[in-house]
């Protein structure tokens, strides 16, 4: 796993006499590595935060933990179990102020949210079927994840579809204002990114992004002033990558991304 920091420099990790331990290098200056952190248990799921100044990963097979850049200090956030053959996807909130992440629950994988100011920790999904890799969407008011509805993953598997879950409740805009935005000169610039969390009744806010086949591997994106989902798709032995444009109003469904097939992330501030 490969990260830039800054312009000139990388965060990565990779083996030290066994598990994986986390490096830095100036790829600018050609400099030596700097070890930044490692023990005798593995590192796994390394995930960088929006300001490029920490990092969470999940340590051993119990614990998730965040590693503060400025003085390369670790401390534990919460204690999960991790299958220690399998990855768990780790996502930053937009604001940095939370984490979200999948992990083991009753045999089955369950999201998570971390507050990273108090440790806090809370099972968003709690259910006996299987949710994966969460994702916040760029406005910070929803959750994106995969899950099977119905039936559990142990031991077989389990088809997934991508779902959206609110983390608030927040009011539909009207459609008389919304049209009347589009005659505006000057349109309003939206708000500042800001995490509002209810707990009540969440399992009601459940919906499904798209019906039919299975889906898996979801990403948020944000570019022009528009925020967008990006996943595979695959449906009757056709395989493809689908987007989502996320609007509050006159929601439109995924469309295939023609001529992508396949997807990877890179994290630069570049």
């Amino acid at each position: 796993e490969v990260f830039w920091k800054d312009n000139d420099n990388v965060i990565y990790t990779r083996t030290n006499k066994g598990p994986l331990n986390i490096f830095s290098q100036n790829v600018v200056k050609a400099s030596e590595e700097k070890f930044l952190y490692g023990t005798s248990k593995a590192i796994r799921s390394f995930a960088i935060s929006f300001d490029k100044s920490k990092a969470a990963f999940i340590h051993g097979d119990k614990e998730i933990c965040l590693l503060t850049f400025s003085d390369n200090k670790v401390k534990v956030l919460a204690e999960n179990n991790f299958w220690s053959f399998q990855s768990y996807p780790i996502a930053f909130s937009p604001d940095d102020k939370y984490i979200t992440y999948s992990a083991v629950n009753l045999f089955e994988r369950d999201v998570f949210l971390c507050n990273l100011s108090n440790g806090e920790t809370t099972n968003i999904t709690m259910s006996a079927n299987v949710e994966d890799s969460p994702i916040f969407s760029p406005d910070g008011k929803s959750l994106y994840f995969t899950s099977n509805r119905l039936n559990s993953s142990f031991p077989r598997g389990a088809q997934q579809r991508l779902y959206k879950i609110a983390l608030d409740k927040y009011d539909t805009p009207y459609a008389s204002d919304e049209y009347s935005k589009l005659f505006m000169s000057d349109k309003p610039k939206s708000d500042s990114v800001k995490i509002r969390i209810s707990k009540d009744n969440i399992q009601r806010r459940y919906s499904s992004v798209l019906r039919g086949g299975s889906q898996f591997s979801p990403i948020s994106l944000y570019q022009k002033e528009k925020n967008y989902i990006l996943f595979f798709f695959f449906f009757e032995g056709e395989f493809g990558t689908y987007i989502l444009e996320l609007k509050d109003w006159d929601q439109k469904p995924p469309v295939i991304v023609k001529g992508l097939r396949f997807f990877n992330t890179v994290s630069s501030n570049v």
